[in-house]
């Protein structure tokens, strides 16, 4: 089964061939005697190995289980012999097997090579059922006609795969370290064939296989345990954490503790045991009913029967159903289930809680990367052009450097994010942007944070995060005030249903007004038709200033005009205050360069100094190179625009948006817009930090954070205006003073009214 612990495991394969001849059938008859050796079964094992050892115990185990079962009825005889882990010593002893002692099957880890050889020697009869115990390879071949008698009782490899896929898939390990024992006798599937399985299997879900360690055949070691404990340290210093066992069973056997003794320390059987075990009862089941070895063929091929490996039933000469596999935590010396695997349903339940090495209590990332005592080291711009993005600025509290900024902010808002701690310290660099993306593919860095531009090129060095921040390349220019279009600046103040209520409601009071001291008898409203028309339009104008002639002498009026006088002061102020805002920040002239322009006129441009956009100047827009003014900071540019020694300047638009918002008068974004890749921290090819920054950053983003941040840097610049077009002024419309419209209105309306029935009753009365 597959368990999880600390390393995976691709199963050391030691070859067992296990024999038995054809030959010394028992009588067949309808009279069978009691107790009667109904045939034999012949082992080769290497007790010099681990495997070999448990196929001895497992194959005399399962012998005996048939003898207690079947005490009345049926013997079989099991002979072994010890090859020494030699090749041409296990051919001499299969051939001693079979021709000399009379067996009549053979059982062990065969492989097709193996049993081809068997099937031409002239000293081994044909037809002899060979029952491999070895997983079937990767990619098995279809069986030859003439090794019909081949049986492969081993699961495939693929499944075996798929089941450690499944388990680091569970638990999101990006990466894994393959530490496996080198193919010594045969094993079906090349060991790179094996790591191409793997491969293939892991990157399915996402992860893969960062490098494998080949131990050499444990057997031929003096010391193999502290070989092996040396060899993990070596792992651990390369910052591997987690790993994985494969193949285990659940049950250990106690004669293999009263058999071998000193290997106390080694408790569980391999798969390779239990299959042994299974393969010896099928082939003594089979025994029974068979007298030549095509019958005992057939029978071991209709076995079925659930075993101690699983579920044994054949189809084509191999296992038939998928395995199912037990994942078990290994825990010290003892281990316990903790769910079900196969290819068909997968997990049957959830893994549950998990002891881990160490102690840990959450699930490991698989990987290290920096530890306290030593942090990644992460490179950012010593000397960036916008400090506002990285700054470095010497600390002398702790006598050290100080590193800040919205990039800076930003890492640091991600990788708490992280579900792991990431210890890192961040190292200032000299050079410039693509030296020090160089120096993260060279390794001479493990990160670099700042505002770097995702761009092509630097991607075949490195590996970027997903971008923190949009960017296009733009065209900063200087802007000439519009004098032409300040002539009627103030008619925009407010909306044109401002300037058309406004004077109708005017001249509304004053009529109102002029009515009610008409009802009052005042003479200073009286006169010929055309003179009062004249008397109510100038009261209205001169009513704005307080400078009316004409005296009030009705309470009406002089409500409705302290209204109205309230009104209009309120109008007044905020056309005051639109007004003063436009003068300020007047109309700009949109410029009509364009980089065909400026290239053709020979005009100087400016760009950041230790960024790709000379770079881009240069090869991508057909800029000279004698044209291109490089500039260090963001007061370069200012000065540069104002002493006339640049005419534009080329910004990625986050730098184009700081500028703008420091000095936000006298300069504006012209021409055409170049799309590039944005904003993102560098680390190295194949870096799993990368995936996972990637994440945390768009978790970052999505919940608006990044966002704010970015409001609050430009919040921090000098400037308070923006530099806006006159277009998108703050032109002011009816709905600010529609309150105040309406209870001026209404009252005026209302002593209208009441002037007017007034009147008309005054009329009625009169004869």
């Amino acid at each position: 089964m597959a368990p999880i612990a600390r390393v995976v495991f691709l199963s050391s394969l030691v070859a067992v061939l296990v024999g038995a001849a054809n030959e010394g059938w028992a009588d067949s008859g309808e009279n069978k005697p009691l107790n009667r050796i109904v045939g034999s079964i012949g082992g080769l094992v290497d007790e010099s190995s681990r495997i070999g050892k448990e196929l001895k115990v497992s194959m005399e185990m399962a012998v005996e289980d048939f003898h207690l079962q079947f005490s009345s009825c049926s013997k079989v005889a099991l002979k072994l012999s010890d090859s020494g882990g030699k090749l041409a010593r296990s051919a001499v002893a299969v051939t001693d097997l079979v021709s000399s002692q009379n067996t009549q099957a053979l059982i062990g880890t065969v492989t097709l090579e193996e049993a081809a050889l068997l099937s031409i020697s002239d000293k081994i009869p044909k037809n002899i059922p060979i029952v491999s115990v070895l997983p079937t390879p990767s990619y098995p071949p279809p069986l030859p006609s003439e090794l019909h008698h081949l049986i492969r009782l081993g699961s495939d490899v693929t499944a075996h795969m798929k089941c450690i896929a499944a388990i680091v898939h569970h638990f999101r390990w990006r990466q894994v370290m393959a530490i496996y024992e080198h193919n010594r006798l045969g094993f079906p599937s090349s060991d790179s064939e094996l790591l191409i399985q793997l491969s293939e299997k892991l990157e399915a879900v996402g992860s893969a296989v960062k490098r494998g360690s080949a131990f050499p055949p444990l057997a031929s070691l003096s010391n193999p345990r502290a070989f092996v404990e040396e060899e993990l340290k070596k792992l651990r210093r390369k910052s591997n954490r987690v790993f994985s066992y494969k193949n285990f069973k659940l049950k250990f056997r106690r004669k293999y503790r009263i058999k071998y003794p000193e290997d106390e320390e080694y408790p569980n059987p391999s798969v390779f045991a239990l299959r042994a075990y299974d393969a010896t009862w099928a082939i003594a089941k089979a025994l029974e009913r068979s007298t030549s070895s095509i019958e005992l063929l057939k029978a071991i091929l209709g076995t079925e029967f659930t075993g101690l490996s699983g579920n044994i039933s054949f189809k084509n000469g191999e296992l038939s159903p998928s395995p199912t596999f037990e994942i078990i935590n290994v825990v010290g010396r003892s281990y316990r289930v903790i769910t079900l695997w196969s290819a068909e349903s997968g997990f049957s339940g959830e893994l549950g809680f998990v002891y881990w090495s160490g102690g840990l209590q959450t699930v490991p990332k698989g990987w290290s990367l920096g530890s306290d005592d030593r942090p990644l080291k992460i490179g950012v711009p010593a000397r960036g052009a916008f400090y506002q993005f990285v700054r470095v600025s010497y600390n002398q509290e702790r006598n050290g450097t100080f590193v800040s900024g919205f990039s800076v902010d930003v890492f640091k808002v991600v990788v708490r994010k992280l579900n792991y701690h990431l210890p890192y310290r961040m190292v200032p660099f000299p050079g410039s942007y693509d030296e020090m993306v160089a120096a993260v593919h060279n390794k001479s860095l493990d990160a670099a944070v700042g505002d770097i531009s995702v761009m092509a090129d630097r991607y075949e060095q490195v590996e970027f995060s997903q971008p923190y921040m949009e960017s296009t390349l733009v065209m900063v220019v200087a802007a000439q005030p519009d004098k032409t279009k300040e002539i009627w600046m103030f008619m925009n103040a407010f909306k044109v249903e401002m300037w058309l209520l406004t004077p109708m409601l005017q001249v509304f009071t004053g009529t109102v007004v002029w009515l009610i001291e008409r009802a009052e008898n005042n003479k200073d409203f009286e006169g010929p038709f055309l003179h009062r028309i004249g008397t109510i339009l100038w009261f209205s104008i001169t009513l704005l200033f307080l400078a009316q002639r004409e005296s009030i002498k009705s309470n009406w009026s002089r409500i409705i005009l302290a209204l109205w006088l309230f009104v209009m002061l309120t109008v007044a102020a905020c056309f005051t205050a639109v007004l003063s805002s436009m003068i300020t920040v007047s109309r700009l002239q949109q410029p009509t360069l364009d980089i065909e322009h400026l290239k053709s006129t020979n005009a100087t441009v400016g760009c950041n100094g230790k960024s790709f956009i000379s770079r881009y100047l240069k090869n991508d827009l057909q800029f000279k190179l004698q044209n291109i003014r490089k500039l260090d900071s963001i007061c370069d540019y200012k000065r540069a625009f104002e002493s006339g020694e640049i005419v534009a300047a080329f910004l990625v638009e986050p730098h184009a948006k700081v500028f703008l918002a420091k000095y936000c008068v006298g300069y504006t974004i012209a021409g055409s817009r170049f799309k590039l890749g944005g904003f993102g921290f560098a680390f190295p090819k194949g870096s799993a930090l990368a995936i996972d920054i990637s994440e945390a950053i768009l978790k970052t983003a999505e919940s608006g954070e990044i966002r704010r941040m970015e409001k609050h840097m430009l919040s921090l610049s000098n400037c308070s205006a923006p530099s806006t077009k006159y277009k998108n002024s703050p032109s002011l419309g009816i709905w600010p003073f529609a309150g105040l419209f309406i209870i001026s209105g209404g009252v005026s309306l209302f002593a209208f009214l009441l002037t007017v029935g007034r009147l008309m009753d005054r009329n009625s009365r009169e004869p």
